[in-house]
């Protein structure tokens, strides 16, 4: 008997025949055990094959193919032996018995048969490449999915047999420091994942992180030990590392809370015990109303009452009846109420009886949902370890709505070790889409030690998606520990080459972890023939891990230029590692031309470490002019964003005409106006005839497009006639029209020469539609000749066919001569041109 494991099985586990019925070449015998009655004796569920009637014909074509068709077939009865294993558990010892094990057991050993004839079925036992390729991670993302139910006991899982424990899987720590405990575990089950161990005793609590077994400087505190001990009017907490010295990586090592008459004061302390400030917040006032609502205030060690470090004065704090917050509300030294840095001001938290947040809404200061976030009013659901599995969006109204990345539902899968490996999106149908990220999924696979060993992002159907530049998913390699490759793979696990030639990549790092080397090979190892001869960059790195220097290399070590005559760039920072000098250096390693004669570049800062000047220098550390200006001072809002911009010139003056850009902001950080000015302050126009330009946004803060104007604030047009530029949206997000107008408001052509340009989305959120049309609101031809493209997509929602119509609405051809394409669909997303057809229906062959 060979029972499943993570080991592949090989060729040795199966029994030499001379003949096979029905032309096969191999087959494996597979099963579940289950005992009769469960009991310390026998506690185990494993999925098993049987060597002795798993058969494989003594010939040449056995191949690894024909193995791993066989190993999958292993792998859909494991992952019907891990259904069984949760079924068992979510039981429970108490509950199970006989007659409930065998009706499971029966169960899935049905849907197990089920599902292995369905496999054969559809790839034809192995026959039909692209449907068994999409059964292999159809069958891996079941099994990451299951990961939890890996153990074959069901006596090490604690769900199924609880006892006593310290050890658990999420824990929340509540105002007063006290720490509620939830998904308990045994300590076997601490070897994997995340988990805590509380000690609790009369005066005190201690707090071990673990992560796979071992104590790990992570978690809710961030370190891997915490020490809390409660004495009369002092509560205290050390973070530790895993050897119980001081963890002096985050940001404070001891926490001392004082009850000092009716007010609760925080201290902060470094290892030595000497107080320090954190984010310039000295310590922290805290006092408890009537209503059970804590006021929290921050002080800077000038006594000087500041904003904390998310930027707000004041924190009221709501707690329930176990000390556990469920809102926030934010204030400024006056009382009224104010927004953090994100724009938020309310948070209303919903918690479970796990202590898991399970609804969460954000509001701004005027009390109306925070819209100038991605999402504002969520809803959250977790799996048996307490992992957040789906995060749904909602709107005002609590309906299930979309964020500002097209997507209604996201859904998680972990692994083994809690790492997240799988992200899903999906509309409010529940059906795939991919959003403006343009992918379903995003797989990411780890190691044991938490190791990148897989990347890739995937269309609906696993189907691989690419980059522009044909870089698929990237296979991690670790050599050494100072070498790390990065393969670009395709949907078989092959290494091929992108657009320019690379097929993997060598990062080398230092005893410091920086980075110090890049080597381009292509998919057979050689160095990659790039298109600029550049297949090696070397860099450098000082103290503080900050580049210092970059050069890049041919095959052979030499220096080539990647920018015109620069082959080496270096860097230059202050104390607070603020970059303040470029230099480009050329293949001889002496000062640069580089673009525009710009040898140097020179940066200053404000006391936040805020850009505030950029001024640009020839070798000979003179002034010199780039994209017109020698000079620019920057003066940031309060958001930190751009807010006054001068240039000026060799002189060290503000340049004559258009010297002086002004950008105003709304409450929410969005450019709502761009203006020009002159140096005597009076507006001017741009190089395309414009005083200022005014954006546009509606009511959920999405972008809907501009407007330009003259210096006397009325309408203008640009140098081709435009004024304005307006977008709608759909529901999800996207264009449903563009369309261009002139300052009398009357319809005119844009740049790309249409007037108005009309999209037609599915539920998917993918375009089956595109229409072009006149000022007059009429089908326009496009410049290929074309008014109205129609397409139709994949189950991957690529697109697998389109038509061309011009303005009377028949089949046409574009200026290539093509009114039909179509593609073939297949696992690696990449479009592969099947036909394409004139407007006669002839197919139009290549030269």
């Amino acid at each position: 008997m060979v029972i499943w494991s993570e080991k592949n099985i090989s060729w040795n586990d199966f029994t030499k025949v001379e003949t096979k019925e029905k032309d096969y070449v191999a087959t494996i015998s597979y099963g579940i055990h289950c005992p009769n009655g469960l009991s310390w004796l026998d506690s185990k569920v494993f999925a098993y094959m049987n060597p002795y009637e798993s058969e494989k014909l003594a010939d040449s074509m056995l191949d690894d193919d024909v193995l791993s068709h066989e190993q999958y077939h292993f792998n859909i009865t494991e992952y019907h032996a891990r259904l069984l294993r949760r079924d068992i558990i979510k039981t429970g010892k108490k509950n199970i018995s006989k007659s409930i094990l065998d009706s499971l057991h029966a169960k899935y050993i049905l849907e197990n048969d089920l599902m292995q004839i369905k496999y054969d079925s559809i790839t034809d036992h192995n026959l039909k490449t692209e449907e068994q390729r999409y059964w292999k991670l159809k069958l891996d993302d079941l099994l990451r999915k299951t990961s939890y139910y890996q153990e074959k006991d069901l006596l090490k899982y604690y769900a199924y047999s609880p006892g006593k424990t310290n050890y658990f899987r999420k824990i929340y720590r509540t105002f007063d420091h006290n720490i509620l405990c939830s998904f308990p575990i045994y300590e076997e089950e601490s070897y994997y994942g995340e988990s805590y161990k509380v000690e609790k005793s009369k005066d005190s609590i201690v707090v071990s992180y673990y992560k796979n077994g071992s104590l790990f400087n992570g978690g809710l505190f961030d370190t891997a030990i915490t020490l809390i001990h409660f004495k009369e009017e002092l509560t205290q907490l050390k973070f530790l590392n895993p050897d119980k010295s001081f963890n002096d990586k985050i940001k404070y090592c001891i926490q001392k809370r004082h009850k000092e008459n009716n007010d609760i004061v925080d201290y902060f302390f470094n290892n030595r015990n000497e107080r320090i400030s954190v984010d310039n917040v000295h310590y922290t006032i805290s006092t408890v109303d009537a209503n059970g609502i804590v006021h929290s205030k921050y002080f800077d060690k000038n006594d000087n009452w500041i904003k904390n470090e998310t930027g707000i004065y004041q924190k009221k704090s709501h707690l329930d009846s176990l000390g556990r917050t469920f809102k926030l509300e934010y204030y400024d030294q006056n009382d009224n109420r104010m927004n953090d840095e994100n724009f938020v001001s309310i948070v209303e938290i919903v918690l479970n009886n796990k202590n898991l947040t399970i609804g969460h809404k954000e509001f701004n200061q005027a009390g109306d949902y925070a819209k100038n976030l991605s999402s504002y009013n969520r809803k959250y659901e977790y799996d048996e370890r307490g992992n957040r599995i789906k995060m749904i969006n909602m709107d005002e109204n609590s309906n299930i709505s979309y964020d500002k990345y097209g997507i209604a539902i996201y859904t998680f899968n972990y692994d083994l070790y809690d790492n997240r490996v799988a992200t899903k999106s999906f509309n409010h149908k529940n059906q795939p889409v991919q959003g403006t990220d343009d992918y379903h999924m995003y797989l990411k696979i780890f190691d044991s030690k938490g190791k990148n060993k897989f990347k890739g992002q995937y269309y609906n159907g696993h189907v691989l998606a690419f980059s522009e530049d044909k870089w698929g998913a990237t296979k991690y390699l670790y050599p050494n520990d100072t070498l790390e490759i990065q393969q670009n793979v395709d949907v078989y696990d092959k290494v091929f080459n992108d657009n320019d030639g690379v097929g993997f990549l060598e990062r080398y790092f230092d005893e410091q972890k920086n980075l110090k080397e890049i080597i381009y090979r292509d998919a057979d190892s050689s160095f990659a023939k790039t298109e600029d001869g550049i297949v090696r960059y070397k860099y450098k790195h000082d103290l503080s891990g900050n580049k210092i220097e970059e050069s890049a290399h041919d095959s052979i070590g030499n220096l080539v230029a990647f920018d015109e005559d620069v082959a080496i760039v270096r860097w230059e920072y202050d104390n607070n590692n603020n970059k303040i000098k470029t230099t480009y250096f050329n293949i001889n390693d002496e000062l640069a031309d580089a673009n525009q004669n710009v040898t140097h570049n020179i940066y200053k800062y404000n006391d936040k470490n805020q850009l505030m000047e950029r001024s640009n220098l020839n070798k000979e550390g003179k002034p010199q002019l780039l994209d017109g200006y020698y000079k620019m001072k920057i003066i940031p809002n309060r958001f930190g964003s751009d807010s006054i911009i001068l240039k000026y010139g060799t002189d060290n003056k503000l340049l004559p005409g258009l010297c002086k850009t002004i950008y105003e902001y709304d409450n929410y950080g969005n450019n709502i106006t761009e203006s020009f000015y002159n140096k005597d302050d009076k507006m001017t126009v741009n190089s395309n005839g414009i005083a200022r330009i005014k954006y546009l946004y509606d009511k959920d803060l999405r972008y809907l497009g501009y407007s330009y104007f003259d210096t006397h604030g009325k309408p203008a047009n640009n140098n081709i006639g435009i004024s304005s530029y307006r977008l709608t949206l759909n529901n999800m997000g996207y264009n449903e029209s563009e369309s261009y107008y002139s300052k009398n408001g009357t319809p005119v052509k844009g740049s790309q020469g249409f007037h108005k340009k009309e999209y037609l989305w599915n539920d998917s959120g993918e375009v089956i539609e595109v229409r072009y049309l006149d000022t007059n609101n009429n089908l326009d031809e496009d410049r290929s000749g074309v008014a109205k493209y129609i397409y139709t997509r994949s189950a991957a929602g690529l697109i697998s066919s389109i038509k061309r119509y011009n303005k009377t609405g028949k089949l046409t051809n574009d200026k290539s001569g093509v009114a039909e394409t179509y593609y073939t669909p297949y696992m690696n997303g990449l479009y592969y041109l099947d036909k394409e057809l004139d407007c006669l229906g002839n197919e139009i062959k290549d030269e």
